[in-house]
């Protein structure tokens, strides 16, 4: 049976690619991240938790092993072509990071799998991801400081994310079938997921939404001045991973996690209110922005690395990073007049 691994990146249509495997009435076999109706809590907590957060010297190999053999087993039995699974955390840095995610999947993958990387312009990432922490983590710094932050961060904040080649390097390393796929050829053309698939001979029925999940950067802006307005801490617990998508897991534990779950629900129901007010401020105040400038040490700092980290991709995979616009060494004053525009 074949197997395809989706491993991000975060922000680089991961939801919808997601949602897009949930919904394939191919003859295929999703396992992965996505709601509790469709994957079974036992599943998440093996994918989520164990694998992807649990350090080596307390990991749970079998558990893992079992979930993955009682899914390919499944598979089987339905005639399924293709065993899938995706979840953009797995380049994150939780428990022994991203090289050990890849080396546990190895373990329960089937021989032959295809991993796909999809990528996205490093500076257009640290917006969308800027724009994330306002909404759902209740950030109040500037864009510059937030990106400060992540260069001192360095392999385990976002940087390792837009570490590329780094990225690529890991996959080749533990799976002999690699593809990286642009996020703005996604964008361009919608299918080209399944393009990609279908010359791996892996047919997916399914369309991707071209709806983005993130918000524009006019309601953005909206969203953090009326945020800031209201005065309410919209962070939540931030010492526990809890986000939207845990609601159903703590909904179906209520009796052990009641006082979180309501406290949760309060968050995510201020989020979505504000979220709505913005959509309408929107439409009386369109041509804002966030205020995405960097003073000069930072882009000191920024610039160097994600040049030569494009550079080496060219060299070796040799994607037309340049005509999206990705920051280039022999492009340098062109891309970096683009950035600041």
């Amino acid at each position: 049976m074949k197997g395809v691994l989706h491993i991000g990146m975060p922000m680089a249509r991961a939801s919808a690619i997601r949602d897009m495997f949930l919904t394939d009435e191919s003859n295929n076999f999703y396992l992965g991240k996505g709601p509790t109706s469709h994957v079974p809590s036992q599943v998440q907590f093996a994918l989520e938790t164990e694998l992807l957060q649990i350090p080596s010297y307390h990991y749970n190999s079998d558990l893992v092993a079992t979930v993955f053999r009682l899914g390919l087993e499944s598979a089987e039995e339905n005639g399924a072509t293709a065993f899938i699974v995706s979840d953009d955390n797995i380049v994150g840095q939780t428990g022994d990071g991203y090289d050990s995610h890849m080396q546990r999947l190895k373990a329960v993958m089937p021989e032959d799998t295809l991993v796909i990387l999809v990528i996205r312009e490093q500076v257009d990432f640290l917006r969308a991801s800027y724009k994330h922490a306002l909404v759902h983590e209740g950030l109040r710094a500037s864009f510059d400081n937030f990106v400060k932050y992540h260069l001192v961060r360095g392999s385990k904040g976002l940087m390792s994310c837009m570490d590329h080649v780094s990225l690529a390097g890991v996959a080749a390393s533990h799976f002999h079938k690699f593809e990286v796929l642009l996020y703005e050829d996604l964008v361009q053309n919608p299918r080209a997921l399944q393009d990609l698939l279908a010359a791996h001979d892996i047919v997916i029925k399914a369309e991707m939404s071209d709806a983005e999940n993130e918000l524009s950067d006019a309601e953005a802006y909206h969203f953090q001045r009326l945020y800031l307005r209201q005065g309410i801490d919209l962070s939540g617990d931030r010492s526990l991973p809890v986000g939207p998508d845990d609601l159903t897991t703590l909904e179906s534990n209520r009796p052990v996690f009641d006082d979180l779950l309501q406290a949760e629900e309060i968050r995510v129901k201020s989020i979505l209110s504000l979220i709505e007010a913005a959509r309408q401020a929107v439409e009386q105040q369109p041509d804002v922005s966030l205020d995405y400038s960097m003073s000069e040490q930072t882009k000191g700092l920024l610039y160097p690395f994600i040049r030569q980290v494009n550079k080496r991709m060219v060299d070796i995979m040799g994607l037309p990073l340049g005509e999206h616009g990705y920051l280039l060494p022999e492009a340098e004053a062109a891309a970096e007049q683009k950035l600041d525009s």
